[in-house]
């Protein structure tokens, strides 16, 4: 808008002759500015919702799991994935299913289950979680190749060294290697953090290695 009018008048025409110029579209950016705000709300309240019904399914599942209540569990797991399958309760929920599962000695069911949740896991807690649950299964039977598959793709262990030293300890005696079982049980035990209780099962591996190896107890 130009500048230096001689009179108001002047002034007010050239504000009147901008406005009718450009009044179109300031109200449009105007608009689409009060449509993304408000848009942007009314899409945060939604995902809320949608996470507070996933939230509250999956509370319903693992209470029907800690009861033993298969029937019910796989129910209300049906509906979770046929409405949240993206959400991270979905993941968690296929993690209690196979865990109901291998109560059942289900294992194959239980594998897909884990299966599942570790494809879909997004990295962190759950992804851990998820594929030491499917490490431990198929040591169980005996599909070892795999496991060290799983271990390999692990860049950064962080808090889960522990656990993950323990599995490279489970692998190992099942390869019969009890050398280095015992030292993968005892760097699990270095890395075992000073305020946890349960060292006694870490030391008693250890110790077991030991025995079957031939080195004796540490």
């Amino acid at each position: 808008m130009a500048e230096g009018y001689k009179t108001d008048d002047e002034q007010a025409e050239a504000i009147k002759k901008w406005l009718r110029e450009n009044g179109s579209a300031l109200l449009t950016g105007i608009m689409l500015g009060l449509a993304a705000l408000f848009g942007g709300k009314a899409w945060m309240q939604y995902q809320e919702q949608q996470s507070m019904a996933a939230s509250n399914l999956y509370a319903q599942l693992s209470n029907a799991v800690s009861r033993g209540e298969a029937a019910a569990a796989a129910s209300t797991h049906e509906t979770l994935l046929n409405e949240y399958a993206g959400s991270s309760y979905a993941v968690l929920a296929a993690l209690q299913i196979a865990r109901l599962q291998l109560d059942e000695d289900k294992p194959e069911a239980a594998r897909a289950q884990l299966q599942w949740a570790y494809e879909r896991a997004d990295d962190g807690p759950l992804k851990h979680t998820a594929r030491v649950r499917l490490a431990r299964l198929y040591i169980a039977q005996g599909e070892l190749g795999r496991v060290r598959a799983l271990l390999d793709e692990v860049a950064d262990r962080g808090s889960y060294a522990v656990i993950y030293h323990e599995l490279e300890g489970d692998l190992a005696m099942a390869h019969e290697d009890y050398a280095a079982a015992r030292t993968a049980y005892q760097a699990a035990l270095a890395a075992y953090p000073d305020d946890l209780p349960g060292r006694s099962l870490l030391e008693a591996k250890r110790d077991d290695a030991a025995r079957v190896g031939g080195e004796g107890a540490a």
